[in-house]
């Protein structure tokens, strides 16, 4: 049984790493990749992410997961601003939450995930 504090962090890691491989090597890969997913993951955690793929919804956040050694503040929660449309003080609360090592789920316009992810990670941000 896998801890419901890890739980949104495995779900959305796997559709993205899923995601990835089947772009980048085709769908054969993927299909591979996803019988291998089914024989080791949790049950419910491989039925989640199976019917997040097919509703299209997975693509909508990202999951903060720390902060770097080098991570400055300003540019992070400004960055934080920018991809989630938050306001100052919630941006804020999100980049402390994070840098205390909870996991923090923002919402991101779908088409513009892998170059939010891009940008969080080049302000030091742990995604």
């Amino acid at each position: 049984m896998i801890p419901e504090e890890h739980k949104a962090a495995i779900i959305t890691s796997g559709i993205s790493f899923m995601r990835s491989i089947t772009e980048c090597y085709g769908s054969e890969d993927g299909m591979k990749l996803w019988d291998a997913i089914i024989d080791t993951i949790d049950p419910s955690v491989k039925g989640e992410i199976f019917f997040a793929m097919l509703r299209g919804d997975y693509q909508n956040s990202i999951v903060l997961k720390g902060v770097g050694l080098n991570t400055q503040k300003i540019p992070a929660i400004k960055e934080i601003r920018a991809i989630s449309g938050l306001g100052l003080h919630e941006a804020k609360t999100a980049y402390e939450d994070a840098e205390r090592g909870y996991g923090v789920t923002i919402s991101c316009d779908p088409k513009k995930v892998h170059d939010a992810i891009f940008h969080l990670r080049a302000v030091g941000m742990i995604v």
